[in-house]
């Protein structure tokens, strides 16, 4: 749980930091042992702060890897994120 609190937390980090005013959606999904954590964030209503550092995505894949679990992320083919 405590790992998939992270993963929703950095993803609502990244859309307000990246994509301010658009809308996200969080799914989160338990499966026997396993947790699937699904955020989406439509295009953003107003600039946002621009590039990161890229170390909370990387912190993470590593988190998440620890737990025997994987991280991806990227723009799909409708145009979310």
């Amino acid at each position: 749980r405590e790992t998939a609190f992270h993963v929703v937390r950095e993803a609502l980090t990244n859309a307000m930091r990246h994509a301010p005013g658009a809308r996200v959606d969080i799914e989160v999904t338990r499966c026997d042992d396993d947790v699937l954590v699904s955020v989406t964030s439509a295009a953003a209503t107003r600039p946002g702060q621009g590039p990161g550092t890229g170390t909370g995505l990387a912190g993470l894949r590593e988190r998440v890897g620890k737990r025997g679990g994987e991280a991806t992320w990227g723009p799909t083919p409708d145009g979310v994120f």
